[in-house]
């Protein structure tokens, strides 16, 4: 298959892996992690950050001349919303947008691939610019500024790890900060349950590698699944004809390590429009249908599921090795 048209894409899969793995060490994990995908409480929270994540959009039409810097908690509602590429696509035809990286995304992750030479300044210029105007717009705070301009500072704002950026009580009062925030005029189509069940991802893949290969990732294995999704975009381009209107995951349902490089190359909404165009001949965009709800059901579906069993068939068939067993670095 010919290359894909995502910049630095093996940079970009560590940095979206770095990301989840971020999130996932910190005290913000405490607010997710663990939940049912019904849990009333987390539901409300979610629904104010899809409030905040579509007032952030309207932002970003409104001020397309500034490069405006999201807060994690409108990042991770992004990168749910980016993992549906029908729904995204909804969005960004109705505010005439695209929800590209680097053009929404500023993480200190993110930066080093595509902004190498940005300034902790410059960084800090935006971040303030998105927050006036934020405030401008709403009438109320943004986010909490760090004092200190600093890579330390920088990474501490965007994660809300620890002290002495974000104290404690910060944590405490935080669920009650985000449900004093005001509905947007304008709503984005992302799902409460869908966001929530997405943060449940990561805890799944970790328990899947650890169980396969003993380990998370390494460079050798990060490789490996690169490999494995050109070997998938393959097979969906031979036996699923068209693609895009097809349910992609009902017909081939990909492995983990298959299914973290295509949210990297979703996560670059206008080159993975333009890759299944160009490389697998299809009229949009392929559909991606996130995972069940636990990783029981998800275990569950891999031994049962017939679906499953025909494509590992027909991964070994075409390609001599099982899926469960061809991500793994030899």
């Amino acid at each position: 298959m010919n290359a894909f048209s995502v910049p630095y894409f093996y940079e970009s899969a560590w940095a979206l892996y770095r990301f989840e793995e971020m999130l996932y060490n910190t005290k913000w994990s405490k607010f997710w992690y663990g939940k049912s995908y019904n849990d009333t409480d987390s539901l409300q929270i979610a629904n104010k950050i899809i409030s905040r994540y579509s007032k952030f959009l309207l932002l970003v039409q409104k001020y397309p001349e500034h490069i405006l810097v999201p807060t994690h908690d409108i990042e991770t509602c992004r990168q749910s919303q980016i993992i549906r590429p029908m729904p995204s696509r909804v969005d960004s035809n109705e505010l005439e947008i695209f929800l590209d990286v680097p053009a929404l995304t500023n993480d200190p992750l993110a930066r080093d691939i595509y902004e190498p030479n940005l300034s902790c300044e410059e960084f800090y210029t935006r971040l303030e610019k998105t927050a006036e105007l934020w405030e401008n717009e709403y009438g109320e705070r943004y986010t909490f500024l760090p004092i200190e301009k600093s890579e330390k500072t920088i990474h501490h704002m965007y994660y809300l790890d620890s002290p002495p950026i974000i104290d404690e009580e910060f944590f405490i009062s935080w669920s009650e900060w985000i449900r004093s925030q005001t509905p947007s005029k304008w709503q984005s189509n992302l799902q409460e349950a869908e966001f929530v069940q997405d943060r449940m991802w990561y805890v799944w893949f970790r328990q899947y590698m650890k169980q396969t290969v003993g380990y998370v990732m390494s460079e050798a294995l990060m490789k490996k699944c690169l490999k494995m999704y050109e070997k998938f975009l393959w097979i969906i381009s031979k036996y699923v004809p068209g693609g895009d209107d097809e349910d992609v995951d009902g017909i081939v349902a990909p492995s983990f390590p298959i299914d973290i490089i295509w949210h990297t190359h979703m996560n670059n909404p206008s080159s993975y429009d333009r890759d299944c165009r160009t490389l697998m001949q299809m009229t949009g965009p392929c559909e991606h249908i996130p995972w069940p709800c636990s990783f029981a059901d998800i275990i569950r579906i891999h031994a049962s599921s017939g679906s499953y069993e025909a494509d590992s068939v027909l991964w070994q068939r075409e390609f001599g090795k099982k899926m469960d067993e061809d991500h793994i670095p030899e």
